[in-house]
C-alpha cells in the first residue's frame, strides 16, 4: 500500500529538496532524486562497510573452525535495510 509508505517517500523528497536547493534549482528534478537515492544507501551501508574493513585489517578476528569447552559462540545477522 502506497499510504505505508509515505514515511520513505518523505524521506526521499526531504533529501531530494536539499540537493536541489544546493544546485539552486526551482524544483525537484530525477537527478536530486537519484542523488538522495544513493547519498541514503551510501549512509545505510556504512556500518556494513566499516565491519568488513575492521575484519580485513584484522582489527576484529572471527575464529570460525576451533572449539573450546565451555565457550559460547554466537553469530549476529543484522538487516538494516
Amino acid at each position: 500500500r502506497l499510504s505505508a509508505q509515505f514515511d520513505q517517500i518523505a524521506e526521499v523528497l526531504i533529501e531530494a529538496d536539499f540537493h536541489a536547493r544546493r544546485d539552486g534549482a526551482g524544483q525537484i528534478g530525477a537527478a536530486h532524486v537519484e542523488r538522495a537515492l544513493a547519498a541514503m544507501e551510501r549512509r545505510a551501508n556504512l556500518v556494513e562497510e566499516e565491519t568488513q574493513r575492521l575484519i580485513d585489517d584484522g582489527t576484529i578476528a572471527i575464529d570460525t573452525r576451533s572449539e573450546m569447552v565451555g565457550q559460547v559462540h554466537g553469530l549476529a545477522v543484522a538487516d538494516l535495510g
